[in-house]
């Protein structure tokens, strides 16, 4: 029984070494956004990323073509250089993530104006 803690009692304390801590591990979480957001309110903290994945939308007898998204402020939330469509929350405050779309006739006429894709975040300091 000795030897079984002498061989337990490292493997613990290496694993606590190596685990992240359930805050850390939750500030490298990305949230991802997409149509069904549209409208919404995301909560974040400083130092998440956010990706916006839009999907060309058929469901109102025409097709919306989302371009690209962009931030109202990019003091809270910086676009990423090397990741389109991804944004880093790198300050406490609130922002919106738009994108314009495109739309394309089908059964029905497009509307008139073509709806614009919002998502506010709200970014949290870091705890």
């Amino acid at each position: 029984m000795k030897a079984l803690r002498r061989l337990i009692a490292p493997l613990a304390l290496g694993m606590a070494l190596v685990m992240p801590s359930a805050s850390a591990a939750a500030l490298a979480d990305t949230i991802t956004v997409g149509n069904a957001d549209n409208g919404k309110t995301v909560n974040a903290v400083v130092g998440q990323d956010i990706t916006v994945l839009l999907q060309d939308d058929s469901s109102g007898g025409y097709t919306l073509t989302y371009g690209q998204t962009a931030s109202s402020a990019s003091d809270v939330l910086a676009p990423d250089e090397d990741a389109p469509g991804t944004f880093h929350a790198v300050a406490q405050g609130s922002a919106d993530l738009t994108a314009q779309a495109t739309c394309t006739p089908g059964a029905n006429p497009c509307p008139d104006p073509i709806p614009v894709w919002r998502v506010t975040i709200d970014v949290a300091a870091a705890q």
